[in-house]
């Protein structure tokens, strides 16, 4: 792949500077910065091992090392390079927090939460440690409403940005914005409905906070009337912009995900905003949002008080589902023809803590001859794999029963579920889009839900379709109800057989019934503020 005019430009001065002295550690380290900005991560780790080489005690350059395998998808090679950092520097708070991002991408939720508890101990009040805290919180097994709302409310408190509310304009116009418009589950779950509330007559502008673009992110652009990028904009200048372009309601779609803009929707751009839709399932503690989107399963009635904004409850589910169109035709189910059973974690590995990891051990022990296939980003990474196949043979599952995948297309994903006969959903952050995805190819999915946003999703969709039996009560009983499952290749081969109909045939997958929906909410919270 060749580099445009505008990225050699950025890399010039130095390669010039390399030229008139090859070992200036600086200048690959600088060169290695401008690769990560330009996505070329394979180059820019090379750029910056060959600084380190030249001088390998600057901690700067080591954390920059593991930012680039991060992003490449490589947490245990990252989590190395931070340490490595943290041994020459450990008073930086900065490398403290990327620390603990890379913990949490391989499942090690209390782990990461030790690590910016140390960030804010030497720098208290560090905001982005705070949002962080809080974004983990909803991964950690045992966390409270109560405590996840003091964590964002701390975030809060910690930026300290006045709001300065926008007035309100004469025509409603919404505006959405997030780094996701684009193959992701935000955008996978999100373009159906705004294609529907653009075919009644609403319009739309996107703030877009992100140079990735793919096919998908084509129909985002065709149902907006007004297309920005915005990943280039201050705070002050997309405060602005919005402002600009008068819209009425603002929907973010990524509360303290990765790419968000929360820092500016604090200056309040629109008179009404709406927090982190679909990407972030909770609330933002900010005073500056107003509403955030569920519906009965997600925030179920008396949870209000632990939500910052008001709560939108939708009449079916908060989202709705678009079939993938990369989605092969089913057969029967693998263990038909193997005789044993196999299941299957397609979820992201920063969900499956160790508690997870305790049933499912105990659920295959309980089933001797059954299989697991794990797939996730992530796993391409040789420390992370051997951190599972070593959990895994501490509950007495060895490597020979789990198979292990990483990144794929979309249709080998989908193919890789083929594979399995049920799919395991973890807790108590349960799957999202991936729980939509391997209901559709067929796979049973039992669910534990707890009282958080997050641990909701796969509840809200089976009682959406009308399958509640798949709702666990405890760790035992989710035991129970997959190996009851697991021993009933009859039941299996219906249930592959019949719940894309079930599904097709729910609201779940009526998207028009879902954008009337959605249309009605916005325009009763617009009709209160006139």
């Amino acid at each position: 792949m060749g580099m445009g005019k505008e990225a050699v430009a950025r890399i010039a001065p130095f390669l010039t500077a390399l030229s008139h002295d090859p070992a200036q550690s600086g200048a690959w380290n600088d060169i290695g910065l401008r690769f990560f900005e330009q996505g070329r991560l394979q180059e820019a780790v090379a750029a910056l091992r060959r600084s380190l080489c030249l001088q390998p005690d600057n901690p700067g350059t080591w954390s920059n090392l593991g930012s680039a395998h991060q992003y490449r998808g490589e947490p245990g090679a990252a989590v190395e390079a931070f340490h490595q950092a943290l041994s020459r520097a450990p008073q930086l708070a900065a490398i403290h927090i990327n620390l603990g991002n890379a913990l949490l991408e391989q499942g090690g939720a209390e782990d990461a939460a030790a690590a910016y508890r140390t960030a804010l101990v030497l720098e208290p009040g560090l905001a982005r440690a705070e949002m962080n805290l809080a974004g983990a919180s909803l991964y950690r097994p045992g966390a409270r409403l109560d405590e996840i709302l003091t964590h964002a409310r701390r975030w809060s408190a910690a930026i300290a940005i006045p709001a300065d509310p926008a007035p309100m304009p004469e025509s409603l116009r919404i505006g959405l914005i997030s780094a996701d418009f684009r193959q992701h589950a935000v955008g996978n779950l999100t373009i159906p409905a705004l294609e529907g509330l653009a075919r009644l007559g609403h319009h739309l502008t996107l703030y877009s906070n992100s140079l990735r673009e793919d096919g998908l992110t084509g129909r985002f652009k065709a149902c907006a009337a007004q297309w920005r990028m915005v990943a280039g904009l201050d705070d002050a200048r997309l405060d602005a912009q919005i402002r600009a372009d008068g819209i009425g309601i603002l929907i973010d779609l990524s509360g303290f995900s990765a790419g968000n803009r929360m820092t500016a929707l604090a200056r309040k751009p629109a008179p009404i905003q709406i927090a982190s839709w679909v990407g972030y399932p909770s609330t933002t503690g900010a005073p500056a949002m107003d509403y955030i989107l569920a519906d009965r399963h997600q925030v179920p009635e008396g949870a209000e008080i632990f939500y910052s904004e008001t709560v939108i409850r939708l009449p079916d589910s908060y989202v709705s589902f678009e079939p993938p169109a990369e989605a092969p035709e089913l057969g029967e189910p693998p263990g038909v023809r193997l005789g044993y059973v196999t299941f299957g974690s397609f979820n992201a590995l920063k969900k499956i803590n160790s508690r997870v990891i305790a049933a499912w051990g105990r659920l295959m022990r309980d089933l001797p001859d059954s299989r697991l296939v794990m797939k996730a980003l992530g796993l391409d990474c040789a420390a992370t794999r051997l951190r599972f196949l070593n959990a895994f043979a501490a509950e007495g599952i060895g490597a020979d029963r789990i198979t292990l995948v990483g990144n794929s297309s979309i249709a080998d994903h989908l193919a890789w579920m083929q594979r399995a006969d049920l799919a395991l959903d973890p807790f108590p952050y349960s799957g999202g889009r991936t729980t939509l995805e391997a209901l559709w190819m067929g796979l049973p999915v039992v669910t534990l839900p707890s009282d958080s946003f997050a641990s909701r999703h796969s509840l809200g969709y089976l009682s959406t379709i009308g399958l509640q039996q798949w709702v666990a009560r405890n760790a035992d009983h989710y035991v129970e109800l997959n190996a009851a499952l697991a021993r009933d290749p009859a039941a299996l081969t219906e249930w592959r057989r019949s719940l894309r109909d079930r599904m097709l045939n729910s609201p779940l997958a009526d998207t028009d019934r879902f954008a009337r929906d959605l249309d009605r909410a916005l325009r009763e919270v617009w009709r209160k503020r006139q």
